[in-house]
């Protein structure tokens, strides 16, 4: 058996891919603007390690701090197209019942 640790075994190599892909290009774009590691450590209020984890593709990065980097570059606007609604938007929402009023008990109710 491999010394591989559990998490990186259950993510499919497809995502891997992506994953690293986008990195590459985060760092790609971070490189243009011409901002060190530490000038988006500094936008994104994150730790040195955490940020190149993101550029590294690493899935444990979470989706908050891709959202906020991909801000911070001005490429937010990206993720609108990640996973568009072909139809329109789904019908089958929940809708929340009534609650019932609750019950109001007179004094001589609560008289045991």
């Amino acid at each position: 058996m491999l010394n591989q640790a559990p998490r990186s075994i259950t993510f499919p190599p497809e995502c891997i891919d992506a994953l690293v892909a986008l990195g590459a290009r985060i760092r790609y774009q971070r490189q243009a603007a011409n901002w060190t590691i530490a000038d988006m450590c500094s936008r994104l209020f994150c730790s040195k390690p955490t940020y190149m984890a993101l550029e590294a593709g690493k899935p444990t990065v979470s989706i908050g701090l891709l959202a906020k980097a991909l801000w911070v570059l001005g490429l937010s606007d990206g993720l609108q197209g990640l996973c568009p609604l072909t139809v329109g938007e789904p019908n089958n929402r929940r809708i929340r019942s009534r609650k019932t009023p609750a019950l109001h008990m007179t004094g001589s109710e609560l008289d045991f």
